[in-house]
């Protein structure tokens, strides 16, 4: 059977370790990889497979056992749009993305997922993807405010901060800037949530928003009477 012209090719859900990267490096019309819920690791392999792919936009990852070592293996995919990392073992400082490696691949992506592991420090890293329309950091152990940089995501559709240890008044914050947002996770944090909703008031996009086990705070009176843009559709 020849494979010569796949572009989508899935392989979630099975037994698979990291030889079977090796079988796949032939697949060089890849646009798509699913290898989600196997036994990956972030050990050998990864180089070799990216460096061969050069048409891979969608990478799927989630659910192995991949440690922080997994970026700098998958500098080669130079193509990459979409990459799913949850579920892993990832435990160090989101600082260990370096801008070099950010410029080199990273800088095309549109959506990162990095949920449910154990990543800790600043997410200042992950502002320098001008292009991201999704990330997810949902259920890791960030703390801090949220970066004012990340304002600068200007084509954000997508953020998920809910079950980290975040704190600070999100009326100050970068998110009143992210007006493209539509589906918005603030739940299970320290923030301080205004009840008059008065920082997204120019959202117009927005239709989810969720902020439940935070510290809701109040607005003077006199915003009140703000009508705002968006339509909730989950709130």
């Amino acid at each position: 059977m020849r494979l010569g012209k796949l572009e989508n090719l899935e392989l979630r859900g099975n037994r698979l370790n990291n030889s079977i990267l090796s079988i796949l490096n032939g697949l060089s019309t890849l646009k798509s990889l699913d290898l989600s819920f196997n036994e990956l690791t972030a050990g050998s392999g990864f180089k070799d497979l990216s460096s061969r792919l050069k048409k891979l936009e969608k990478l799927r990852l989630s659910g192995n056992q991949c440690n922080d070592s997994i970026f700098s293996s998958l500098t080669g995919f130079s193509s990459l749009k979409s990459l799913d990392l949850s579920n892993n073992q990832l435990t160090g400082s989101a600082s260990i993305i370096s801008f070099e490696i950010i410029s080199s691949y990273l800088w095309k992506l549109e959506s990162l997922d990095l949920s449910y592991n154990q990543l800790t420090g600043s997410i200042t890293s992950w502002c320098e993807l001008k292009n991201l329309k999704q990330l997810d950091l949902s259920g890791n152990n960030f703390g801090g405010s949220l970066p004012d940089c990340l304002g600068n995501l200007s084509s954000l559709q997508l953020l998920d901060v809910s079950e980290n240890q975040f704190t600070g008044n999100i009326a100050s914050g970068p998110l009143t800037n992210l007006i493209s947002l539509k589906f918005l996770s603030l739940s299970n944090n320290l923030f301080q949530v205004s009840t008059s909703m008065k920082p997204f008031m120019n959202h117009s996009s927005l239709k989810f928003f969720s902020s439940e086990n935070n510290r809701l705070v109040t607005e003077p009176t006199a915003f009140d009477n703000l009508i705002p843009k968006f339509q909730l559709v989950f709130f």
